[in-house]
């Protein structure tokens, strides 16, 4: 019998819409694509295909966005991990692609928000600081590739003391405010975005890890209670080196910690964030 899973103790959880169960996964059923974890990855992809019309499952082990995808930061910011080396070895074609990969994400959530009406606390605006010279350097440089691609939001580097006067601290030397980034209730985004897919004709599972992927003709994904089999299976959750050996060795685990404070009086949040933006250093 499987146990069920909630949502740990966060600030998210505490905060979140009201969240649906979806029933675990009994006997065996077929589909165009079995997608297997239900977070950022997992749901989107599963949008998108209901979108379009294809039959889609989607397995979660636990709940919807148990993990990292319900309990990160929250901040919506354009960036790839080493778009750098991928831009030089691609030439300008690829840094043309990686450009918009690093801003497409923002125009989807943005859009599903609009068309989905998910109340995720969506809101633009993110203060990149600096507290050493080379880190102003970078922010600089940041700033002239962003005015050299005509980003469409707006931009400014902020002096020390523009910096105090916004979050109320002489620890930054100087910083970026990109309105173009931004930062939301990521539990509740996918609370939303599961919603959307199972009415647009998705089925979710949760409570349903999956053991093993048998691969026959066509791929059969099998679960405690039943089994899919499926056109194509789309790994999007924690279990990659389980489930396909050939990724082991090339996924790694990460640990991120987030603190929350209790609530804050108006006259300390005027303070310290009166614009309500998402800041990193």
């Amino acid at each position: 019998m499987i146990s069920p899973q909630p949502h740990i103790g966060s600030y998210y959880a505490a905060s979140a819409n009201e969240i649906p169960d979806y029933s675990p996964l009994r006997g065996a059923q077929s589909s165009d694509v079995c997608v297997i974890g239900a977070g950022f990855t997992g749901l989107s992809a599963a949008l998108h295909l209901a979108e379009r019309g294809f039959k889609v499952h989607v397995l979660e082990a636990n709940k919807v966005a148990w993990g990292a995808s319900g309990r990160n930061g929250g901040q919506m910011i354009g960036g790839i991990s080493g778009e750098n080396r991928i831009s030089k070895s691609l030439g300008p074609t690829g840094e043309s692609i990686v450009w918009d990969m690093r801003w497409k994400g923002h125009q989807i959530i943005r859009e599903r928000v609009e068309t989905y009406g998910i109340q995720c606390d969506l809101k633009s605006g993110y203060l990149d600081v600096a507290i050493k010279p080379r880190h102003l350097q970078t922010l600089e440089a940041e700033f002239t590739e962003l005015k050299g691609h005509h980003f469409p939001f707006e931009i400014k580097l902020l002096s020390k003391q523009e910096i105090r006067d916004t979050i109320g601290t002489n620890a930054y030397i100087g910083g970026l405010l990109n309105m173009g980034n931004g930062h939301l209730h990521p539990l509740n985004l996918c609370i939303g975005e599961a919603k959307a897919a199972v009415n647009l004709g998705a089925t979710i599972h949760e409570q349903s890890p999956v053991l093993r992927i048998e691969k026959q003709s066509k791929p059969v994904v099998v679960t405690e209670q039943g089994s899919i089999t499926a056109d194509f299976v789309l790994l999007a959750g924690n279990a990659y080196h389980f489930l396909e050996p050939k990724l082991r060795g090339i996924m790694f685990p990460v640990n991120s910690f987030i603190l929350a404070t209790e609530p804050l009086s108006e006259d300390i949040v005027c303070e310290i964030n009166p614009q309500d933006l998402a800041v990193c250093d």
